[in-house]
């Protein structure tokens, strides 16, 4: 086994591949400039957080934002993972309470669920997780959105955070 020991690696060309055909280790990566950027395939590469805090009143039949985050991927072929809770309490006047949370990039709904509740009232901590790929490397939008369709949602009434977190997995 042969063994190459080098100061510094450089491309040829400006924009050319280096490519090594077996493992390459070492103890760190930096980018050649300032502001460069390192494209990790399957790492996690940036992660962007929001949390609401504050009690707030789902409007019936209107979709209310919770939380909103931007994110710009380092490339196309990144894949964004979205996940948090919605804290929340239902009430209603009949003896059930339906509502839907949704997450929407851009003005494209890409996660939507249901909740139902059989009584008049229930507290619920809805956890939720979707893997996205924006096919971009432009800022994207992400938002949180709730509704109710029959009653009232009120979230974080007594407890807990509503949140949600993008985390760019490199591609």
């Amino acid at each position: 086994m042969s063994t190459l020991y080098v100061n510094n690696i450089e491309e040829k060309d400006s924009g050319s591949k280096i490519t090594l055909g077996n493992t390459l280790k070492v103890d760190s990566i930096e980018p050649k400039t300032t502001g460069g950027v390192i494209n990790a395939k399957g790492m996690v590469t940036q992660v962007k957080s929001g949390s609401l805090t504050t009690q707030s009143v789902a409007i019936s039949n209107s979709w209310y934002d919770l939380v909103t985050l931007n994110i710009t991927p380092l490339s196309v072929n990144s894949k964004i993972l979205i996940m948090g809770s919605v804290q929340f309490d239902t009430s209603s006047s009949s003896s059930s309470a339906v509502g839907n949370i949704r997450v929407m990039r851009g003005g494209t709904n890409i996660g939507y669920s249901s909740y139902l509740s059989e009584s008049a009232r229930l507290r619920w901590s809805f956890p939720y997780q979707y893997l996205d790929s924006p096919n971009s490397a432009s800022q994207q939008t992400y938002i949180l959105q709730i509704i109710e369709d029959g009653g009232t949602t009120v979230v974080n009434q007594t407890y807990g955070i509503t949140t949600l977190t993008l985390m760019e997995i490199g591609g």
